[in-house]
């Protein structure tokens, strides 16, 4: 009983030293803006395998915030939710090119840093509207379960893209209903808008849950 209990503590130890944000690294907690991205992946066997599936991530991620479209529906009925999430790229992708930079490996995730450079198609004109010169910015956020480190951060930046489009513009309706208990409200939320400038701002951690903060720019 001795070594059980010695060993559950050294498992919460490695648990609660995940989860004050010291075992990842600063470019990943705290991205650099400029020309920099990251890929997430699960963390494979073979390594070649994991920063392929990460590089394929980046690009991903990078044409998505870059004039990407996001639709996110929520519906509301007697106390339960139901979410919907569709995921749109450009019909003209830019030609990407991504350099591999650093990379690390944190329980079954791994993640990599590229430097990355666009050969630009147009003068940066976005179907005739101007930027407002403001970014607003939303926070995602999921608990992070034992060896699901990798889903945590990629459903919290997803949940932190859905909340910024609902933020950009959300319609809101309610259908009222009567039945043999009396009326009843579906209430449903419904958002759909493009990402011109996304980024991911920071990343942390609190307790045992990961919180990703992205932001966009504001088109008039």
């Amino acid at each position: 009983m001795k070594y059980w209990s010695y060993a559950w503590l050294l498992l919460c130890s490695c648990i609660f030293a995940q989860s004050d944000g010291q075992a990842y690294p600063s470019w990943f907690l705290n991205p650099p803006q400029a020309n920099y991205i990251i890929g997430y992946s699960h963390n494979y066997t073979v390594p070649s395998a994991s920063r392929d599936s990460s590089l394929l991530d980046a690009m991903a991620i990078y044409h998505l915030t870059n004039g990407g479209q996001i639709q996110a529906n929520t519906i509301m009925f007697k106390g339960r939710v139901a979410d919907s999430l569709g995921l749109g790229l450009k019909d003209e992708l830019e030609q990407l090119e991504l350099m591999f930079v650093k990379e690390a490996s944190i329980q079954d995730m791994y993640i990599a840093q590229y430097e990355y450079q666009v050969v630009p198609d147009s003068t940066g004109e976005r179907d005739g509207t101007e930027t407002s010169g403001q970014r607003i910015s939303a926070v995602g956020k999921q608990p992070i379960r034992l060896g699901k480190l990798f889903e945590s951060w990629s459903s919290a930046e997803i949940e932190a893209l859905k909340e910024l489009s609902r933020q950009k513009g959300a319609k809101v309706r309610s259908i009222h209903k009567e039945d043999g208990s009396g009326q009843q409200v579906l209430i449903e939320m419904r958002s759909q808008t493009r990402l011109y400038n996304a980024r991911i701002e920071r990343r942390w951690v609190e307790g045992n849950v990961v919180h990703v903060e992205v932001s966009d720019i504001i088109w008039k």
